[in-house]
């Protein structure tokens, strides 16, 4: 944008008018294929905005680029295997064998049969006994694991105030350079440059042990540095602080299908899934250097601690899920102390919908179609929030103290009845209790009946 006040038409095309904004992008990728087992891309953006505040005559001219470079790898393990190894999977020769016919390697089974090469195959030396074919092995170990998926991205953001006359140079414009090339009013009453910088590395990866149980993990580090008139900063990890263990750890997620078939589930159940998941952080606040922390914050969370997914053999579905999560800010200045606030909650749910239909036989309905459902849903909910505060002592003692404790449990069954698709009716109930030991204890109980009617022409 531009400031054409006073100005003429024909000032526009020799260029005599002033910039009061602009804004500018650029991006670059680059994605060379070295391996086939591993893919890489790495881009570099930047983007630029010059604003002239012309209510400020001297001092309104400024200018920001923030730049961007990051890096993506996926590592491939299933085709590193097939490279150094061989694929897998052969071509089919032409033509047919006779029935009953063996590959080379295959072995006949006790019933005349042919056995697929397998991890333990018999030697055909006089002494007997069973081997390890090594080269399965180490492809049928390598081919549980996922692609590992790594990710490092910088981040500049520099800001100029107060520029003079001027535009800012191209290596500036396209984050290269970290001064403009132009001058700066004297006399300004704020800092005329800033500078803010962020790192951040992500990994992921996991482990498929079959189609049952599937395994994902993932790791994330991020530093932060900000600098005007002061140094402040800060430092993010993936965290795990459980007990004894406080150290940098990956989060990870758990899913296990196909618990239906073991015996506590198989007359009741045509499908039963477990999951699980952790995920953790800590944060770290600093002031003038990384040293001087003034601030840590820990979040440990499963969500779920465990949690069941039913599917009944009579309709019904349903789950079970347990959480617990945990939060603890800690200050480093004598007398400020910490407060940790500790939740857990279980969530019992089912559902169940039948649909039919029927015709009245009868004048006026001249056998009209009914198409009628029942949905049925049903929630039990139970939870307890514990606050705790911590005060340091200048003797050093600590000692946390209960400032709060919540505990909630409701029950809500509903249940919805459609008589057609423009009559729908339902009703539903909610029990429910709150004891703080702040507030007191409340409770709440609800009956509700709703109707929906759809009239519309033909």
């Amino acid at each position: 944008r531009a400031d054409m006040k006073d100005k003429k038409f024909a000032d526009f095309f020799k260029g005599n008018f002033e910039d009061i904004n602009i804004v500018q992008t650029f991006t670059a990728r680059y994605n060379p294929r070295v391996f086939t087992w591993l893919n890489n891309t790495f881009t570099y953006a930047s983007n630029y905005t010059f604003n002239n505040n012309i209510q400020q005559k001297t001092t309104g001219r400024s200018a920001r680029v923030t730049s961007t470079r990051s890096a993506d790898f996926v590592f491939q393990w299933k085709k590193l295997v097939a490279s150094l190894f061989g694929d897998k999977k052969k071509k089919s020769t032409p033509g047919r064998r006779r029935r009953g016919s063996r590959r080379p390697g295959q072995e006949p089974d006790e019933k005349g049969g042919v056995n697929k090469l397998s991890l333990f195959q018999k030697k055909k030396d006089k002494r007997g006994g069973i081997s390890v074919n090594p080269i399965k092995a180490i492809r049928t170990f390598f081919s549980s694991f996922k692609d590992i998926n790594f990710n490092y991205t910088e981040r500049r953001n520099i800001t100029h105030l107060g520029l003079d006359a001027g535009k800012p140079s191209l290596a500036f414009q396209f984050g290269l350079s970290d001064t403009t090339g132009v001058g700066t009013v004297p006399d300004l009453a704020s800092n005329d440059i800033s500078f803010t910088d962020s790192k951040t590395y992500n990994v992921g990866s996991g482990v498929a042990l079959g189609r049952a149980v599937d395994i994902g993990l993932r790791f994330q580090h991020s530093d932060q540095r900000s600098e005007t008139t002061t140094i402040t900063g800060s430092s993010s990890n993936t965290w795990l602080r459980l007990g004894k263990f406080d150290m940098p750890f990956p989060e990870w997620n758990v899913r296990v299908t196909g618990l239906q078939k073991l015996p506590m589930f198989s007359k009741l159940f045509n499908s039963v899934s477990f999951s699980h998941s952790f995920n953790g952080q800590k944060d770290v606040t600093w002031n003038g250097t990384p040293d001087n922390e003034i601030q840590v914050n820990f979040i440990t969370n499963f969500r779920p601690l465990g949690k069941l997914d039913l599917n009944f053999k009579n309709g019904f579905t349903g789950s079970v899920q347990v959480n617990r999560s945990q939060s603890l800010s800690r200050s480093l200045n004598v007398g400020i102390g910490a407060r940790r606030t500790t939740k857990s909650d279980l969530s019992i749910t089912a559902n169940y919908s039948k649909r039919s239909g029927f015709r009245i036989p009868f004048w006026p309905f001249n056998k009209a179609e009914l198409k009628n459902s029942i949905d049925f849903s049903f929630t039990f909910t139970a939870s307890k929030d514990v606050v705790e505060q911590r005060r340091t002592q200048l003797s050093g003692e600590e000692k946390f103290e209960e400032q709060d404790r919540t505990t909630r449990v409701s029950f809500s069954p509903r249940l919805t009845y459609s008589f057609s698709n423009r009559v729908r009716g339902g009703a539903f109930i909610e029990f429910g209790t709150t004891n703080s030991k702040r507030v007191g204890k409340t409770s709440i109980q609800e009956f509700g009946i709703d109707i929906n009617i759809s009239i519309r022409g033909n």
